[in-house]
């Protein structure tokens, strides 16, 4: 921490000025509050020491009985020095910033408990389990129209484009959500039954489960379709 301080090896903040004779290094605090100016912020120099006095064995505490030019100096005391206290591995520098931005991270959470719960719900409607029992080969079939149907619910725009135009969103999600296993079963048939062929099969998709609805007018047109037909060979 001293070394990434001081003014010979760090960003400057301190100097440090060694007394010798085993006298503890004085640490002088920059000025470093005032704005970086020469004219108006000239730092006042650190006060002038005298010149270290040395002995034979510097960095060692002096015997009480001689002075500072001579003498022999008394054994380090290394019982004081609290050696245990060094971290080498703590910095001044700040650590660095996480990867990804933490309220980021909550709103891609935010979106998937979305769509969870609504890939419930839609499971719910439409009696999945029932549906996959029943239909096991059309299974990906199913969990196709259940995916886009998530996707629609949870779009972020204010408006969709169904049946080659743009419907808002909330219309096109209370629509969706109205669906149950009829509906998918007639959206499966009606797929099978198309001869023509579809360019973009997302849309086609889509507008299908929407008019998935009129489930009961195309029965009804059904019906009156073979009795038609009946009738006619009857008579």
């Amino acid at each position: 921490l001293f070394k990434e301080l001081d003014k010979s090896g760090g960003i400057g903040l301190i100097e440090r000025r060694k007394q010798g004779q085993g006298k503890p290094t004085r640490i002088y605090v920059k000025n470093f509050t005032l704005p970086p100016d020469p004219e108006k912020c000239t730092p006042s120099p650190a006060p002038e020491e005298p010149p270290a006095q040395t002995s034979e064995k510097p960095k060692s505490a002096l015997l009480g009985s001689r002075s500072l030019d001579c003498g022999k100096s008394a054994a380090n005391k290394t019982d004081k020095n609290k050696t245990k206290l060094s971290d080498t591995e703590l910095s001044i520098h700040p650590p660095a910033p996480a990867t990804s931005p933490p309220c980021r991270r909550r709103g891609v959470s935010d979106r998937i408990g979305q769509m969870d719960a609504y890939r419930a719900l839609i499971h719910e409607n439409i009696s999945y389990g029932d549906l996959l029992r029943d239909h096991p080969y059309d299974a990906d079939l199913i969990d196709g129209y259940v995916e886009l149907m998530v996707e629609v619910c949870c779009t972020g725009r204010e408006t969709v484009r169904v049946n080659q135009e743009e419907l808002p969103a909330a219309v096109v999600r209370s629509r969706l959500l109205k669906l149950d296993w009829e509906h998918i079963l007639y959206v499966m048939e009606s797929m099978q039954r198309n001869t023509t062929q579809v360019v973009n099969v997302r849309a086609f998709t889509l507008s299908a489960l929407y008019n998935a609805p009129t489930i009961g007018q195309y029965y009804t047109s059904q019906v009156s379709h073979d009795m038609a037909q009946g009738w006619e060979v009857g008579t």
